[in-house]
């Protein structure tokens, strides 16, 4: 993060900001005086009660829970396993267990309005548990609570122009599942390498656009998520209990919804296919193992990246991926970073990732003629790039000579419709 980290300063109570076209204009209030500062972007990152979203005048569409939440770090003795959440269902509410390390948990549970309104003492946590927990948990020590009202609500969008939202300040939800930390953290991410290339003037508008098409459908899902997981918990219908009592301890024990369960909470199955600066399903690659083609160690993936696109060349005749190396290159500059890697199963392969590890491309190539469909492949990943990368220049006098008789050779100009014709062939 110390990449993409300039200033960090704690502003209280007001933050008026006029918005311009191409800058913001904010006076920032901290300890009594006052001070306007003139910046490029704005971030609201201003919890629920953003004045950032309020100066904006963006709606923040949603509800509120009809039940309190009592929050609460508790050191607990009784038979729990230390990498394993509890979720415990009850007519009364909700209440679940989080492992925070070797004896302490995190509690979370509704609660009626009046045992909400402060912050609960460990009698209050002994009652929940004893009434709703796990048989023979006992707590012994609270660390810390805090008890709050929860709504679930949502921004129309996350970026006005040269402010953006982020956090908390564009979207809220139910604790269940604990996905709040890991939303806004990702938030902050996704924009921050964007805003990082757009600074440095490698990349253009589109990128930035593409923060809120991409984050407001990931806090979309979470809302939806994390209030399924609320109310299916604390349903007072006898039916629904039922239902969710008898069927749910089945499908729990099987692996596949294992699996995607941890996917989910844990965020790792979070992607951005439909985005306007993705080809394909968008998803997280993983970080594999790499030996690079010019030698040295291998090296973890996660490794390569630095703030830039990479794309890796996976395989294929070495003067072809060469040259591609060189094209791209002298195309993007210090926008992006093209690594020639060995192919381990024989498969060729073109993959793209972006700067915070998702995949913006990626394809197999499996037919005999590898140097054309390398060449169409490469064609692909420059349409995609030229629509939102800033000086793209095409192949140089010297490269375009040597690829002329090559009918896939990179164009000077992509046409934008390319990108969208590119096989995807998941793994």
């Amino acid at each position: 993060m110390s990449a993409y980290l300039i200033a960090v300063e704690t502003v209280h109570d007001e933050a008026m900001f006029a918005e311009y076209r191409k800058h913001v204009i904010a006076t920032l209030e901290h300890g009594g005086e006052q001070r306007s500062v003139t910046a490029r972007f704005l971030i609201g990152a201003d919890g629920a009660h953003s004045t950032v979203r309020h100066g904006l005048e963006l709606p923040f569409a949603g509800s509120e829970y009809d039940q309190s939440f009592v929050l609460a770090d508790v050191e607990l003795a009784g038979p729990l396993a230390g990498d394993e959440f509890h979720l415990c269902p009850s007519e009364r509410g909700p209440l679940a267990l989080f492992p925070v390390s070797a004896n302490v948990w995190r509690i979370v549970a509704t609660v009626p309005d009046e045992l909400g309104t402060t912050s609960p003492d460990l009698e209050l946590l002994r009652a929940l548990l004893a009434d709703r927990g796990p048989a023979g948990v006992e707590a012994s020590r609270l660390i810390w609570s805090s008890g709050f009202r929860v709504h679930r609500r949502q921004t129309s969008q996350m970026r006005a122009g040269p402010v953006f939202l982020a956090g908390d300040a564009a979207h809220i939800h139910s604790p269940f599942g604990g996905q709040g930390m890991n939303t806004g953290l990702q938030d902050a991410w996704n924009l921050a390498w964007k805003l990082r290339l757009v600074l440095q003037g490698l990349a253009g508008d589109k990128l930035l656009d593409s923060y809120s098409h991409e984050r407001h459908a990931v806090a979309r899902d979470v809302i939806a998520q994390t209030d399924f997981i609320t109310r299916a918990m604390g349903t007072a219908s006898a039916a629904a209990q039922f239902l969710r009592d008898h069927l749910l301890p089945l499908v729990t024990r099987l692996p596949a919804f294992q699996d995607r369960f941890v996917q989910t909470l844990s965020q790792l199955a979070v992607h951005y296919a439909g985005s306007p600066v993705v080809v394909g399903e968008g998803r997280r690659a993983v970080n594999v193992r790499l030996t690079l083609s010019d030698g040295g160690h291998p090296v973890r993936l996660y490794q390569l990246l630095d703030g830039r696109y990479l794309l890796l060349l996976v395989g294929g005749p070495e003067d072809e991926t060469r040259r591609i190396t060189t094209d791209l290159a002298a195309r993007y500059g210090e926008a992006i970073d093209v690594r020639r890697v060995e192919s381990l199963d024989g498969v060729v392969r073109v993959e793209l990732l972006r700067p915070d590890g998702y995949l913006a491309f990626e394809e197999e190539i499996r037919q005999p003629a590898v140097a054309p469909a390398l060449e169409r492949a490469a064609a692909r990943v420059v349409a995609l790039l030229d629509g939102h990368l800033l000086g793209a220049s095409g192949p140089t006098p010297d490269t375009a000579a040597r690829s002329a008789p090559r009918s896939s050779a990179l164009p000077p100009a992509a046409s934008p419709s390319a990108s969208a014709s590119a096989p995807h062939h998941p793994r």
